[in-house]
């Protein structure tokens, strides 16, 4: 199977929001083992670019999360409460970006100047 019919059967399994259990064994059957492994690489990127994770510490008002779900429109927004990691504030990720505006990662990026500030 070509790379571009992989890539359209991804987009369209991720488009559809499901994979159904033929869809399941036809790739199953139809897919050489190097071409499985690319389809679910390509499987991996088309989800994770068509879809936002948004962690948080504390609440999070319904209004807060409708105006982070108009910054993604047409794509997944998932939110997580988790206060041990974020410790305060919201933690942001869409593909390969990530908005970390947390009391954590601001911690992290602190360690990181004063380490390397030590380093000179």
């Amino acid at each position: 199977m070509k790379l571009e019919q992989i890539k359209k059967l991804a987009r369209s399994l991720v488009r559809d929001n499901a994979i159904s259990d033929a869809d399941a064994q036809w790739v199953s059957m139809h897919l050489s083992v190097k071409d499985k492994k690319l389809f679910i690489h390509l499987l991996d990127l088309e989800v994770k670019n068509h879809t936002a994770k948004v962690f948080y510490a504390g609440d999070l008002s319904d209004e807060n999360k409708e105006v982070i779900k108009k910054l993604f429109i047409d794509k997944r927004v998932f939110f997580e409460r988790d206060d041990e990691k974020i410790i305060g504030g919201i933690c942001i990720e869409y593909g390969d970006f990530i908005l970390d505006c947390s009391i954590a990662g601001l911690i992290r990026r602190t360690m990181v100047l004063l380490k390397n500030a030590a380093d000179r």
